[in-house]
């Protein structure tokens, strides 16, 4: 999939509970989408949005733009920041606006 404003919540909503490919240059890791959700008002540019998505613990990544791939949206350049972690999983955020 290219460009952003292809993606909208419309997108991402089929997928929760789905999982995406993160690929890094030193590893590959499964994010679960847990949640997407509207996050504000709408902009000119659409309907503001986030995606919850559910990692393993280790390895913990730092907030930054990471390639996802989905079986159904095809590859995509996210930023994500980590928001809350437990000894058995991380949870990163997404915010579209």
């Amino acid at each position: 999939m290219s460009g952003l404003e292809l993606l909208t919540l419309e997108s991402f909503t089929p997928l929760v509970g789905t999982e995406f490919l993160l690929t890094t240059s030193d590893f590959p890791m499964v994010l679960t989408l847990k949640e997407a959700a509207p996050s504000g008002p709408n902009s000119v540019k659409g309907r503001p949005f986030s995606l919850l998505f559910h990692g393993s613990a280790l390895p913990a990544l730092p907030q930054g733009t990471y390639s996802l791939t989905h079986i159904n949206l095809g590859r995509t350049d996210i930023f994500l920041v980590p928001i809350s972690s437990t000894s058995e999983q991380r949870v990163y955020e997404a915010i579209f606006a």
